[in-house]
C-alpha cells in the first residue's frame, strides 16, 4: 500500500471555516472519486504547547502498490 501525506497552510487572508466547508464536502467528494483510492483522511492540527505548528492541515490518501 502507498501512503501520500500532504502537509499545507491556507494563503494568507483565506477563510479558515468557507476551506473546511469545501474540503470537507464537495473537495472530500472528489478525492473519494480517484482511481484506485483505498481511503482518505484529513485533519486540522492544533498548535502544541511548544508553540505554532508548521503546518495547520493534513491529508493523507491510501492508494495501492
Amino acid at each position: 500500500m502507498i501512503k501520500l501525506t500532504v502537509l499545507y497552510n491556507l494563503p494568507p487572508g483565506a477563510d479558515h471555516d468557507e476551506f473546511l466547508k469545501w474540503r470537507t464536502g464537495p473537495h472530500q467528494q472528489q478525492n473519494m472519486e480517484l482511481p484506485g483510492l483505498l481511503k482518505t483522511d484529513f485533519y486540522v492540527i492544533q498548535d502544541s504547547r511548544e508553540g505554532p505548528a508548521p503546518y495547520r492541515y493534513m491529508t493523507e490518501a491510501y492508494l495501492p502498490d
